[in-house]
């Protein structure tokens, strides 16, 4: 293949990719609007990310005009009252006008494209605004700037995973009260079993009354045998041994008695947590315990009362409710995820050729002219 030859493709294709580029700035644009005549209007915005010159207007999807100028709030008169923020200049394109219930709000895409879109108000014919034909004198009006998709994102993200720990709780909570059921369920049938022992001793001490009255003829004669036994006894130590006697009881009696002490002050705090104030702070493990039993009680009533309805039931229209339950956020998700995926795919290979064109033109720039022009 010639020189020659190869510069003239090379040309075509040059005049073939302008035109592609010009038709895909067209469509994407909204239109053609070269020539056309336009009325200006400033919006006050806070902060307006992405915003630049050639940025179309649309209003209910159609494009009505473009940004002009942006520039930073400096005027020198200003109110004091009022914030910094960004002057954006906008064209309407004639016949296009706006109303004094327009708000323009500045959009942004997931994959960053931006675009102020007009809204409109309720009434059905609202006062019109007045355009000025100079783009240096026009009216000021306020904006508004929508959230970051991309910031949404993540933050639905993380309430998904918080939402993730609350259930995680939720069921650690549910563990600890259906071990706490079955402790509650042990407890009764213990106190069933005293109820049983203590039938079985009234059963048992009227049996035995009923023993002591077959058998009082009996008993009597051995109660004086035994008294006449514990008189020899008595007659048998002598005085010595007594005392010793004695002083062991007296041991034991001030032994039970510092049992009994010791008892009573191992149970006071204990008894001072079960019945105290509700304020107070519980001393004992096993006030500490039953104060946290108690405050993941009320967490969990707190909660069920949160997420249900007047009826009791679980109340599926809740922020919370409908990221546990409808799929159709997770799914709108991937979508969106995989045109975005699908979108780089398609343009790397044209980044790719551009690319290569761009070497080729760099290292000799005069082949452009002349592919283009030589036949």
């Amino acid at each position: 293949m010639s020189d020659r030859a190869l510069e003239f493709r090379i040309g075509i294709f040059v005049i073939l990719a302008s035109i592609g580029l010009i038709g895909l700035g067209i469509m994407f644009s909204g239109g053609l609007h070269i020539g056309a005549k336009q009325r200006f209007i400033t919006v006050k915005f806070v902060n307006a990310p992405g915003v630049a010159v050639g940025v179309p207007v649309r209003k209910n999807g159609i494009r009505i005009g473009a940004v002009t100028k942006v520039e930073f709030d400096e005027r020198p008169d200003r109110p004091k009252d009022e914030a910094e923020g960004v002057l954006i200049t906008l064209g309407i394109d004639l016949p296009y006008s706006l109303n004094q219930e327009s708000v323009p709000l500045v959009q942004r895409a997931l994959i960053g494209d931006t675009m102020i879109e007009i809204l409109t108000g309720s009434k059905k014919h609202p006062e019109p605004v007045q355009l000025s034909d100079d783009p240096d004198r026009t009216m000021i009006i306020q904006g508004q700037v929508s959230a970051d998709p991309n910031e949404a994102l993540g933050l639905a993200t993380t309430a998904l995973n918080q939402a993730g720990k609350t259930l995680s709780s939720i069921e650690d909570a549910a563990k600890g009260v259906a071990a706490l059921t079955k402790k509650a369920e042990l407890l009764e049938d213990f106190i069933n079993t005293w109820s049983t022992t203590g039938k079985k001793l009234g059963q048992l001490a009227e049996r035995a009354d009923k023993i002591v009255l077959d058998n009082e003829a009996d008993i009597k004669p051995s109660i004086a045998s035994l008294k006449r036994i514990l008189e020899g006894a008595d007659q048998t130590f002598d005085q010595d041994a007594r005392n010793r006697i004695q002083a062991v009881i007296k041991r034991a009696d001030a032994l039970t008695e510092s049992l009994d002490k010791d008892v009573m002050v191992a149970l006071k705090p204990l008894a001072a947590d079960l019945g105290g104030d509700p304020k107070r702070t519980p001393v004992t493990n096993l006030g500490q315990a039953l104060l946290r039993l108690n405050a993941i009680a009320a967490q969990l009533g707190l909660l069920s009362r949160t997420l249900s309805d007047s009826n009791g039931q679980l109340n599926t229209n809740g922020t919370i409710q409908k990221l546990l339950t409808d799929a159709s956020l997770y799914t709108e998700a991937t979508a969106t995820l995989r045109g975005a995926n699908d979108i780089v795919k398609t343009l790397r290979p044209a980044i790719k050729n551009m690319s290569i064109f761009a070497e080729r033109v760099a290292a000799d720039p005069g082949a452009i002219s002349r592919g283009a022009l030589k036949p």
